[in-house]
């Protein structure tokens, strides 16, 4: 009875640490892909910016892109929008 409450224990372990894993590196990505879309949406506000605008994110699979205006990123085939309402130019 005790190696199997040893084996449970240990189990428990192993998944709560691997979930722990998974859940930081979605957040890490996550947050990467806000700050690709916020450097996206502030160069929008320069006095020329450019029309189309790409940014990728090896690591995380991320592609975000600026087209007309709107910055929206690519992950695992599902597109975000992003908003910013910035006033002015800079």
């Amino acid at each position: 009875m005790n190696i199997l409450s040893w084996l449970l224990g240990i189990t428990v372990l192993v998944t709560v640490v691997i979930e722990s894993i998974m859940f930081h590196e979605a957040t890490v990505c996550r947050q990467e892909a806000w700050r690709g879309s916020f450097i996206l949406s502030t160069r929008l506000l320069l006095t020329d910016p450019q029309e189309k605008e790409t940014l990728l994110s090896p690591r995380c699979r991320i592609f975000i892109k600026q087209h007309e205006g709107k910055v929206s990123w690519l992950r695992d085939f599902k597109t975000h929008s992003f908003k910013l309402e910035l006033k002015g130019k800079l």
